[in-house]
């Protein structure tokens, strides 16, 4: 005669709350420390339910910290560790630098001029004013551009800065960017640093 196997005892509710805990502990320091969301986009965030992504519940800011900090305390080196933080401070820095690239090198928005585009019919009063639209508007937008690409290149070289600081290389004075672009792009580059009163840089030679 076959044993009966004993039923597995249930988990009792003080278990199942302190599992819901670590779990709203480890979303809300996912949240944060590794999606890098604000306080304000957590909040809004937790008050989804569990299947849309959240936590259901309502959350002021300083209980969302205490849990960022549980969570932490909780897992002792596991998170939040030298390394980690290092780590996700670099792909945060590379993710910048991808976007300031990108917008030195891309196209600059070209708007349609062709309503300022002469017209027989036009009077020579009407063709002047034409004229003097399309050239301001073009020299608005190029303008716009290269403060854009001014910017982008200041940005580039503040997270060059930046990782040479977090990783200790930042005893020389000059920054050297890795340019893998074509000599106009390198040129474009070179003429915002200089607007900027920053020293030019030189490609990367393979």
């Amino acid at each position: 005669m076959s044993k009966k196997r004993p039923k597995a005892s249930k988990p009792s509710v003080g278990d199942l709350v302190k599992a819901r805990v670590i779990l709203e502990q480890a979303w809300v320091y996912e949240q944060r420390i590794e999606r890098g969301l604000p306080w304000s986009a957590i909040r809004a965030h937790a008050l989804r339910p569990d299947k849309l992504g959240g936590i259901g519940r309502n959350l002021s800011v300083s209980a969302l910290r205490s849990m960022v900090a549980a969570h932490r305390a909780e897992q002792g080196e596991i998170v939040g560790t030298r390394d980690e933080r290092i780590e996700r401070r670099q792909l945060e820095y590379d993710t910048l630098a991808l976007l300031a690239r990108g917008t030195i090198t891309g196209e600059v928005f070209e708007p349609d001029l062709s309503i300022f585009e002469p017209d027989p019919e036009d009077s020579t009063r009407t063709a002047i004013e034409k004229a003097r639209a399309k050239a301001d508007i073009e020299s608005r937008v190029k303008i716009a551009a290269a403060k854009m690409r001014g910017d982008a290149a200041k940005l580039l070289l503040d997270v060059r800065a930046a990782e040479a600081k977090m990783h200790g290389d930042d005893a020389a004075l000059r920054i050297e960017a890795d340019v893998t672009t074509h000599d106009a792009v390198l040129d474009e580059l070179n003429a915002a640093l200089v607007a900027m009163g920053e020293e030019p840089v030189k490609a990367v030679e393979s």
